[in-house]
């Protein structure tokens, strides 16, 4: 309802939301009212399949007659507000709390912090340029923080542009409503404004794959569509889903065992232990989609640097990349609720054997909240210098040391190596 109010200011032939008049509360009525006024949005956008499909949960919000008063009420209300004002922290934390607190931590759907987003991106994409991907996209965080990054630091790049390099995946539908909202919100007044979101499991493409289909020229009748492949990806990021492969259906089972020895460049274990966590096939399959020297940049718990699961993945990276850092917090939860500790992991994939070995790891814990060490800054651009600090202090770090607002170890790779022979 926010987005086609939102929609109908840049799109005129839109009529307004409506609902039966009082005294009406005829709920079939009421729902047939809005397939209808969605279809014409999907029609006149030229796209948005993703919002505007009318399917059972739709059906669900008309149920009972009772409650069209109250859904009267709200779309009388509705376009008073503007969803190019609403931050992105707004919907992804509603994405977060309409998910029931078992499930979400059953499932590790958390809402992830925008600071520690923005640290990762900042080693992910340095300069701003390049595609990237998020293979669990969940409300968008990423995406629309490295929609900022990009235009912070790429000004003259078009809207349409960014999109074009911003990928997410989700198997939720819902998740995947909420990322294309935050995105296309950011510039509704163009055409062309199709966030590369996908509702499918990231496990089912492949590298080049079909991605989705978009509309070349939303005025055209009848629309001419384009498919949209996945390119090769200068980042891949996220905080993917923790949970026991055990606990996954078999159609899920059977997905990531499928990941598991291949990949040409970088390639993946032949095996791993049945206690390995789903988001360790993450890893391995995100890393398909890299350039040669693309980063992995993920936020995942961090039982696995010492568990038995987790020592292939450990030997994994060590040969194919140089790990840049590994980063922890003592004084924040990167996303709220989260009952495991976690672990910012920041590795670029690198082919060469000595340039690995030579590479520095550190190991930082953070004694304060990133928003303490970064500032608060009145633009963007000024944000964003102050994380770049940030990060250009870490991969300054040697030796041992302690600090007032960090801890940290670096050790060469080729040391760590050594170290986890012993």
């Amino acid at each position: 309802l926010l987005f086609y109010e939102a929609l109908r200011r840049s799109k005129p032939g839109l009529e307004p939301l409506s609902l039966p008049a009082p005294p009406s509360t005829n709920s079939k009525l009421a729902a047939q009212m809005l397939s209808f006024q969605f279809e014409e949005a999907r029609r006149i956008s030229g796209d948005y399949e993703t919002l505007f499909s009318w399917d059972r949960v739709s059906q669900y919000a008309f149920i009972a007659d009772n409650c069209v008063p109250f859904w009267r009420r709200m779309v009388e209300h509705i376009e008073h507000f503007d969803l190019s004002t609403i931050d992105h922290d707004i919907l992804g934390r509603l994405f977060e709390r309409l998910i029931e607190p078992n499930e979400r931590y059953e499932w590790g759907q958390h809402y992830t912090s925008s600071d520690v987003v923005d640290l990762m991106l900042s080693f992910a994409l340095p300069n701003g340029e390049g595609n990237l991907l998020d293979p669990a996209a969940g409300g968008g965080t990423f995406l629309v923080r490295a929609y900022t990054r990009k235009k912070s630091l790429c000004p003259t790049q078009s809207h349409q542009d960014r999109l074009t390099e911003l990928f997410g995946v989700d198997v939720s539908h819902f998740a995947a409503t909420i990322a294309t909202v935050n995105l296309a919100a950011k510039q509704l007044e163009f055409e062309n404004n199709y966030p590369r979101v996908a509702t499918k499991s990231f496990f089912s493409i492949e590298p080049g794959d079909k991605f989705m289909q978009l509309p070349l020229d939303a005025s055209a009748e009848p629309r001419e569509m384009v498919t949209i492949a996945l390119p090769s990806m200068r980042a891949v990021v996220g905080n993917p889903p923790y949970i026991r492969i055990h606990k996954l259906g078999k159609e899920r089972q059977a997905e990531v065992s499928g990941v598991l020895g291949k990949g040409s460049r970088v390639r993946s274990p032949q095996k791993l232990p049945k206690s390995a966590n789903y988001h360790v096939y993450f890893w391995f399959h995100g890393a398909q989609f890299l350039e040669p020297g693309g980063y992995l940049a993920l936020l995942t718990s961090g039982e696995w640097l010492d568990s038995d699961y987790g020592a292939p993945l450990q030997e994994w990276l060590l040969n194919n990349f140089a790990i840049e850092a590994f980063i922890e917090s003592g004084a924040e939860a990167w996303f709220s609720e989260a009952r495991v500790g976690t672990v910012v992991t920041i590795a670029r994939q690198c082919s060469d054997k000595a340039t690995r070995d030579e590479n520095i790891v550190r190991f930082v814990t953070l004694r304060k909240t990133v928003r303490n060490l970064i500032g608060l800054h009145d633009s963007p651009v000024e944000h964003m210098g102050a994380v770049d600090k940030l990060r250009d202090r870490i991969l300054a770090l040697s030796g041992d040391g302690e600090g007032e607002d960090m801890d940290w170890s670096a050790v060469s790779q080729r040391q760590l190596r050594i170290l986890g022979a012993k």
